[in-house]
């Protein structure tokens, strides 16, 4: 009885793997020997044709977003301290942008709601002068991005939802009534 395709495929397959369990170090050490004799040539033609490739890469990641995610996740568990010493460089390089990116991860964790925009700190930074919502101090010491409604209390995680207060002022709140508590400061509201 002769063999599907499928049949000879899976064959083929199968005696590949046992041969390559078999010859797997002398596969690799011609593999190595193969890519030095060609490092240069790979290099300059990488360098001849470099935006062509990272188009090509930057299509392939848009087209298969799912295959991405479960490639960096792969990485990510095969390489745990190199994955968090490099989220800890990107957090110490773009603290802005981390903020944004750790209160976006906190309402997908309590199921808030919303999305701040990129850039939305320094949009407000700007609006509020560099000072503090509530107690109108510099912000040039540091600031937290503040829910003027509270999470806790239906706040959605919006960027209208969103001031820059310094730190005192954004403890003292807590998960606080906006209402409530810029009445105990003296704030007729």
């Amino acid at each position: 009885m002769a063999m599907t395709k499928e049949e000879k495929r899976a064959k083929s397959a199968e005696a590949s793997r046992r041969y390559y369990t078999k010859n797997k170090g002398r596969i690799l050490a011609q593999d190595k020997i193969r890519h030095q004799k060609n490092k240069e040539k790979s290099q300059k033609r990488y360098q001849e044709n470099k935006e062509k490739i990272r188009e090509r890469h930057a299509r392939y990641r848009k087209e298969n977003p799912e295959k991405m995610k479960a490639c960096r996740k792969r990485w990510q568990k095969s390489n745990t301290e190199k994955s968090r010493a490099a989220t800890a460089r990107w957090y110490e390089k773009n603290p802005e942008k981390a903020k944004t990116v750790n209160h976006n991860n906190r309402a997908r964790r309590t199921s808030c709601g919303g999305r701040l925009s990129a850039g939305l700190a320094s949009r407000l930074l700007s609006f509020q002068k560099n000072k503090c919502a509530v107690c109108l101090k510099s912000l040039r010491g540091g600031y937290h991005m503040d829910h003027v409604i509270p999470l806790s209390r239906g706040g959605k995680n919006i960027d209208s939802n969103i001031q820059l207060t310094c730190p005192k002022c954004n403890q003292e709140k807590g998960p606080k009534n906006p209402i409530t508590f810029m009445q105990e400061r003296g704030f007729l509201l």
